[in-house]
């Protein structure tokens, strides 16, 4: 009976060390588990470093989850900075189609297809200039 009255007052105490977050409530060991109906005691300094592993570990993840976050964010913004640049030469493209063919009525516009900006761009000055279509098919062989 006293027995099992120490082992209750054993696990009160480890209780109250849990509750009050590793502050010392108790000076000396504390009772953590049972084992095969044997105690098994550590001290108060391996509860807390016990505890510090665990929160150490919550930071890493928790920060493993940041640069998982801001990695994904930077490839975001890559990627919508390519979209944003592949929008815009095939904008430059479409007008300066459009820009052609209200020069030159009759001619074939396949080969205008699938050009760089530097191509487009330089055509498009071609065509203000009203350059001949040769000059123009000169820009696409360069």
């Amino acid at each position: 009976m006293i027995q099992q009255l120490e082992h209750c007052l054993e696990i009160m105490k480890y209780l109250l060390l849990v509750f009050f977050d590793g502050e010392e409530v108790i000076a000396y060991k504390t009772l953590v588990s049972y084992e095969n109906d044997q105690s098994v005691l550590i001290d108060h300094q391996d509860i807390k470093r016990r505890r510090d592993i665990v929160k150490k570990a919550r930071w890493d993840e928790l920060a493993r989850y940041d640069d998982m976050k801001k990695e994904l964010d930077a490839q975001l913004a890559e990627a919508k900075i390519k979209v944003a640049v592949e929008a815009e030469i095939k904008a430059k493209a479409e007008f300066v189609l459009k820009l052609f063919k209200s020069k030159y009525l009759n001619e074939e516009t396949k080969w205008l297809e699938d050009l760089t900006e530097y191509q487009y761009d330089q055509i498009f000055k071609k065509l203000i200039e009203d350059a001949s279509l040769e000059e123009i098919k000169k820009i696409i062989g360069d």
